[in-house]
């Protein structure tokens, strides 16, 4: 792909919150209001005061990030229902940052782009955040959630990271955002048989060995931060950052799922493994909910989130 390609999947921050804006519900901020009075996200009277005319929200989560989601989609909601969910895995993030004043972060499989605009604000002033997202519609609020918190420093672009070039099939579910994926099984597994609850639209999709070598941001940085969150296409990610990964030598933070890796007849050990022969790293696993756990992780213990340390 050449740099041009690129520029045409880059968003428009602004323009995107522009676009969603004329979109929000009259009850923007009620999602963050009932968190607290402790009602669930299944409450009927919530769902009565929206629309999905009129889905979009703006909603304040962890360390005071706004962020806009869709009242019908359960991880916009669950970042306003469990934001210490997601603050754990920040604070894992954020730490990769320490002493670095020169950052850059790399967010592939950003979903409505929380992480993203938060490590912007953690790294405003000092460094880049460059984000991907292959579902339209989850790009768009990454976008709209950066501009929210008048960001700068963080480039949302629309496209698919593999080890291919070209146009792939992206499976998705309504609803569902956080289990879209390249692969179907596990889809099949959790949402059944029904065709019409998965869905799946042709994305661009490209390697980061192609795009990030020569990025003023990655270039300059003195420390890079790789996140991988894609469902269980994170071997083909990796492979198709070889080159990077052996040259920039990025800490890691990327998700295990054990449901979603299977399928995709891959597993940790293998996978690390593989990492190992790019760069040698040191591993460690957290729960997705925070608190530091063995490694390699129990097998009853899934998802978990790896981090990868390089050595020297």
């Amino acid at each position: 792909m050449t740099m041009r390609q690129l520029q045409g999947l880059l968003l428009d921050n602004q323009k995107e919150l522009h676009a969603l804006q004329s979109r929000f519900t009259v009850g923007q901020f009620l999602v963050p209001l009932l968190s607290r009075k402790g009602i669930r996200t299944n409450s009927t009277r919530l769902f009565k005061l929206l629309s999905k005319s009129k889905p979009y929200f703006r909603g304040l989560s962890w360390g005071g990030t706004y962020y806009v989601g869709n009242a019908f989609d359960h991880t916009s909601l669950s970042l306003s229902l469990w934001p210490e969910v997601q603050g754990a895995n920040l604070l894992v993030l954020q730490k990769l940052f320490q002493n670095s004043v020169r950052p850059c972060y790399i967010d592939v499989g950003a979903n409505g782009g929380m992480y993203a605009a938060n490590i912007g604000r953690f790294t405003a002033g000092k460094g880049q955040a460059i984000v991907f997202e292959a579902n339209p519609e989850m790009a768009q609020l990454a976008a709209a959630t950066a501009a929210l918190n008048h960001l700068n420093n963080v480039q949302i672009f629309a496209a698919k990271v593999s080890d291919v070039n070209g146009i792939i099939q992206l499976n998705t579910v309504p609803g569902q955002s956080g289990s879209s994926s390249v692969l179907s099984e596990h889809l099949t597994k959790e949402f059944g048989h029904d065709s019409g609850k998965v869905k799946t639209v042709e994305v661009q999709c490209f390697k980061l060995d192609d795009v990030l070598s020569n990025m003023p941001a990655v270039v300059n940085a003195d420390r890079v931060v790789l996140k991988v969150d894609v469902e269980g296409h994170e071997r083909s990610v990796f492979s198709g950052a070889a080159e990077f990964i052996s040259r920039f030598k990025p800490h890691l933070f990327f998700e295990w799922n054990r449901d979603c890796v299977v399928s995709a007849t891959d597993s940790l050990a293998t996978l690390t493994g593989f990492l190992n022969t790019l760069c040698q790293y040191d591993f460690s696993a957290y729960r997705d909910a925070g608190g530091e756990i063995a490694f390699p992780p129990p097998v009853d213990v899934s998802p978990v989130n790896i981090i990868g340390a390089p050595r020297g």
